[in-house]
């Protein structure tokens, strides 16, 4: 369980005794949106992006994932591409979206396929 849904679990039953429930969904919605303001600030696609990479880290990420047979860092494209198959399986059968991934990169299969174990 990730930290923040744990931390949530935890401090919201103290929030809503004290401050009403509603002020719980004001208190995640703040940190939601500071947590995403410093993603969007300080995260970078890639490593090669990142103002502040050496280049002894950026061959040291580089070569380690040409080590484990990964060509380079996965791209949000393809995350997001995997994700609208996954949406797409919530509002069509199950066999229609394996139909779909048909042909497309063995990354998005795996992503697809480990999201549909979860259901």
């Amino acid at each position: 369980m990730p930290f923040g849904s744990a931390a949530a679990m935890v401090i919201s039953g103290y929030i809503a005794h004290y401050l009403g429930w509603g002020t719980v969904f004001y208190v995640t919605g703040a940190f939601t949106v500071v947590w995403a303001g410093l993603w969007w600030w300080l995260i970078y696609e890639t490593p090669g992006e990142h103002p502040t990479i050496s280049d002894d880290e950026f061959n040291l990420i580089e070569n380690s994932l040409a080590d484990q047979g990964i060509k380079s860092a996965v791209s949000g494209d393809l995350l997001i591409s995997c994700q609208a198959h996954f949406d797409f399986g919530l509002s069509r059968g199950l066999d229609e979206v394996k139909d779909a991934l048909e042909g497309h990169p063995d990354e998005c299969s795996s992503v697809g396929n480990s999201n549909y174990a979860t259901l």
